[in-house]
């Protein structure tokens, strides 16, 4: 299942007043996400996603995702099993002039279509980020 959240984030947006929209999924896992920053915002708008208050992507609580008419993608393996199914995303605005919209895109496996053999990966590969092999 495949998620798109369209963030419209006004010119002037500081970092200390963001943009936040929650992302509303459902159970799973997810398994993709993109992030596409339109032409022109000249790495000035920035992103960061969030859940329970902690920041999820980037992991490192100083970064942000920040581009210019380029979709940032990456794979993940998020378990999403526990409600509250949301994310958040906060936004932010350097451009004193111009308005910017950013899409995020999520792709979320639901567990019931999972194989016993997907399933056990994805234990393994949480059991390694956790012990910090991967």
């Amino acid at each position: 299942m495949m998620y798109s959240f369209a963030i419209p984030i006004p010119a002037n947006t500081t970092e200390g007043d963001p943009v936040e929209q929650d992302l509303t999924l459902t159970h799973g896992i997810i398994t993709h996400v993109e992030v596409e920053f339109p032409p022109g915002c000249a790495g000035l708008v920035h992103l960061v996603v969030t859940r329970y208050g902690s920041q999820l992507w980037p992991l490192n609580p100083d970064g942000d995702l920040a581009s210019d008419g380029y979709v940032i993608p990456w794979d993940e393996e998020y378990d999403l099993t526990q409600a509250p199914y949301t994310l958040r995303a906060v936004a932010w605005n350097d451009d004193d002039t111009f308005a910017h919209t950013l899409t995020v895109r999520i792709t979320l496996s639901p567990i019931a279509g999972r194989t016993a053999l997907q399933e056990m990966h994805y234990i393994l590969q949480t059991f390694a980020r956790l012990v910090g092999i991967k």
